[in-house]
């Protein structure tokens, strides 16, 4: 009887063993495989915040390299990041990578034989440009050697996209929402997706800020009536011109923010300066021809009741929207160049080897915007939104940024990518 117990008693402490290395092993495992993760977390944070300080600083970044931002690898692990790299979606552009790798030997199942562990996580951040530089509500239509240069943001046509004879749309993205028509040696640099939401339109909800009533008419010194011309130097004071203000025949003009219910037009070489703020053109049409020169930084034009504007005749115009600075100071509504009216579908006209900088957003949701003849428009910053985009004979659109709430940049702000 008693051997018997004692056969027991030796099973029992065999069991035991056997149950405790099995418990020290799930330990282990737990223990390792949660180090594990841990190691895992901080190559990936590790890995993004890589990639995205190489499109932050890509002077510094250079082609890429081995743990150039240390600041960013407090656990020293081996970095690797290369520049540039194909960005995985089209609405990306300068996209960089880093790998961030590391080699780690298990604290408990290393005992048991466990061979070190390889870990490594990947990032790939690029600039995005989700805001559109050019959005139609219908229509985009380009013809003989016409040319859209927006390499960072993207061009949409709300309804049909047609591209013929060499015309050419450089863009990192670009939509188009029913057809697509590539002919006669036109091309594009990406390929174009179709979207039922192609149309986009980032000011829909953008209030008009109060427009000034003036109590006064406004008055001009050196003019006849509200003329100017014969080379005279004429000055605009602030108010309403209840008739056309006209600058012609090599005459230099300066003019304030009023009501122009009458429109402006210059031409015959005349020069205009336009002082900081909203010119609301209400009747009439801002008409810029005739080889003259335009100039403003910090000026709004607004457009109602069947006015628009039209540039032609090799006029040169160099026009800056208010930046959030100046509206605090001299007013204007920020970003904005031209704000046409829902109501007013005026077709805006750009042609005859005019050549304009117009830095700024162009917002004529209802209006048809074409552009003809060698004209060149050049936006530092800005977006148009048309309700259609008819270029052709050889015009150049080049747009640098958007302009958003923020200011200049609304796009190509560094994003991961993956």
């Amino acid at each position: 009887m008693t051997k018997k117990h004692t056969h027991q008693k030796g099973a029992t402490l065999v069991l035991f063993v056997l149950l405790l290395s099995v418990l020290i092993a799930l330990m282990g495992l737990a223990l390792d495989g949660g180090y594990m993760l841990l190691q895992k977390a901080r190559l990936q944070s590790t890995a993004d915040a890589s990639a995205l300080a190489c499109v932050i600083n890509s002077s510094t970044c250079g082609a890429g390299g081995s743990n150039i931002f240390p600041a960013v690898n407090p656990h020293n692990f081996n970095v690797q990041t290369t520049n540039p790299v194909s960005c995985p979606l089209s609405t990306q552009s300068s996209c960089a990578k880093a790998i961030a790798s590391a080699t780690w030997t298990p604290f408990i199942i290393g005992f048991l034989g466990a061979n070190n562990v390889n870990l490594s996580a990947s990032a790939i951040s690029g600039k995005s440009s989700s805001s559109p530089c050019v959005s139609t509500k219908q229509n985009i239509t380009m013809s003989g050697g016409a040319i859209i240069n927006a390499p960072i943001c993207s061009i949409n046509a709300g309804n049909n996209l047609s591209l013929s004879g060499g015309a050419l749309i450089t863009s990192n993205q670009i939509v188009y929402g029913n057809s697509l028509t590539i002919s006669g040696g036109a091309s594009t640099s990406s390929t174009p997706t179709k979207s039922i939401s192609a149309f986009q339109d980032p000011f829909g909800s953008t209030t008009l800020p109060s427009l000034v009533a003036y109590s006064n008419n406004g008055t001009c010194t050196n003019c006849s009536g509200s003329s100017c011309s014969g080379g005279k130097t004429c000055i605009y004071s602030s108010g309403t011109f209840n008739s056309q203000v006209s600058v012609s025949g090599g005459a230099t003009a300066t003019l304030s923010p009023g009501i122009y219910n009458g429109g402006i037009a210059l031409s015959g070489g005349a020069t205009i300066n336009f002082q900081p703020g909203i010119y609301a053109i209400q009747g009439g049409q801002l008409s810029l021809s005739g080889g003259t020169v335009s100039n403003g930084n910090g000026v709004s034009f607004y457009f109602s009741g069947s006015s628009a504007v039209n540039i032609s005749g090799g006029a040169t115009t160099n026009l800056y929207a208010p930046t959030s600075t100046q509206v605090a100071s001299t007013g204007g509504i920020n970003g904005m160049i031209f704000w046409q009216a829902a109501s007013d579908n005026a077709a805006v006209n750009i042609s005859g080897g005019s050549a304009t900088i117009l830095a700024g957003n162009m917002y004529m949701p209802n209006a048809n915007l074409s552009l003809s003849g060698g004209s060149s428009v050049t936006k530092p910053y800005g977006t148009i939104i048309a309700n259609s985009l008819t270029t052709s004979g050889g015009n150049t659109i080049y747009i640098v940024n958007t302009y958003g709430a923020s200011g200049v940049g609304g796009n190509g702000k560094p994003i991961l990518v993956q």
